[in-house]
């Protein structure tokens, strides 16, 4: 709720220093004279404005894909397709809201006013929070309980510590592990023992010294579920080092893309002008395309192929994406004739 704030706070303050017009630079200037540069005052509304923004919506797309997809936990889980369909329809929602705000927006921003662009986004999203609150007593809200960095720091202090413990005694037992608490009341989710990561496994050995057990603290013995919760975390970093190169060249969308735009004739029948930010709109656009192909064709051809409801798992399905942004990203060969000479740049090389 504070990142909604946060950002209904942003969005209200950047509409309003660009409808006042002492909170906003000189838009023209006279022949000859050069603009008068913006006032501390009008940087400071300005640059409040994009970091409340910056952090509001920082803290609400982080949460709301995870708060929707908890909707369809446990009593949904013979009907994967639901959940499929929910995160379909949002990132649809998403782009399809780039779009209008990269196509319409934008040329109203460049051909009315900025104070009426700013304000159509703002009035959006204060409709979309209202809608948001309004279902707040048909939702499923699971509380956080305990401190996830403590927990993972607990695992690590504990592992260390018990380097040199022997998951196997000589006469070939297992040592035993610690179990999850018997009054869970259900307010965490219990996870079993998992192979691999078997290191991480010292964190809930229970050591036996002389027949007796030794009685240690939080930060030298955990549970099985406080261990694989860190497993977890430990299987799920190369994913997210991977999705580091995915976001670099993403992002150029949004900043190569539009310098691209300055520098081309933007008109179109020689009278409308295409405003550069609509550039963007493109790859929105083949977005969307993609959301209804993958839902009409190449899910129902994977449930044929899998015979799983849900067609591929979420593992094979980010396997795949970053199959195809390799093959997107590649770079082509020159065409260049074997008899013709080689270039400056190449000679250089």
């Amino acid at each position: 709720m504070q990142s909604i704030v946060a950002e209904w706070q942003g969005l209200v303050l950047l509409t309003v220093s660009a409808a006042i017009p002492s909170l906003r630079p000189a838009t023209a200037c006279q022949m000859g004279e050069p603009c008068a540069p913006a006032t501390k005052t009008q940087f400071s509304v300005f640059f409040a404005a994009l970091y409340l923004t910056s952090v509001g919506t920082g803290g609400v797309k982080s949460a709301l894909l995870p708060f929707g997809a908890e909707q369809y936990d446990d009593d949904d889980a013979d009907r994967p397709e639901r959940k499929q369909a929910f995160f379909s329809w949002f990132f649809a929602a998403i782009n399809l809201g780039i779009f209008v705000a990269g196509t319409l927006v934008s040329w109203l921003e460049q051909n009315v006013s900025w104070a009426l662009g700013f304000g159509i986004g703002t009035a959006c999203f204060f409709v979309a929070a209202i809608a948001f609150v309004a279902g707040t007593p048909c939702y499923r809200v699971q509380m956080p309980t305990g401190s996830p960095l403590k927990d993972i720091i607990r695992v690590l202090v504990a592992a260390v510590r018990k380097r040199n413990v022997r998951m196997e005694r000589d006469d070939g037992a297992v040592v035993l592990l610690k179990e999850d608490d018997a009054n869970n009341d259900g307010e965490r989710q219990l996870l079993s023992r998992t192979k691999g990561l078997r290191c991480l496994d010292k964190a809930g050995a229970i050591v036996v010294k002389d027949g007796d057990t030794e009685q240690e603290g939080e930060w030298s013995l955990c549970t099985v579920s406080e261990v694989e919760g860190m497993k977890i975390l430990g299987r799920m970093l190369p994913i997210w080092v991977t999705c580091v190169l995915y976001a670099a060249p993403l992002g150029q969308m949004t900043t190569t893309f539009i310098q691209q735009g300055m520098a081309m004739d933007t008109r179109v029948g020689g009278r409308f002008k295409v405003p550069v930010v609509s550039l963007v709109s493109v790859e929105v656009v083949f977005m969307l395309l993609w959301v209804v192909l993958h839902d009409a064709a190449i899910i129902p051809a994977a449930r044929r192929l899998t015979g799983r409801p849900g067609g591929l798992t979420q593992l094979q399905r980010m396997g795949v994406g970053r199959f195809l942004v390799v093959l997107a990203l590649g770079r082509p060969r020159s065409s260049r004739g074997a008899g013709s000479a080689p270039s400056t740049a190449g000679a250089g090389r």
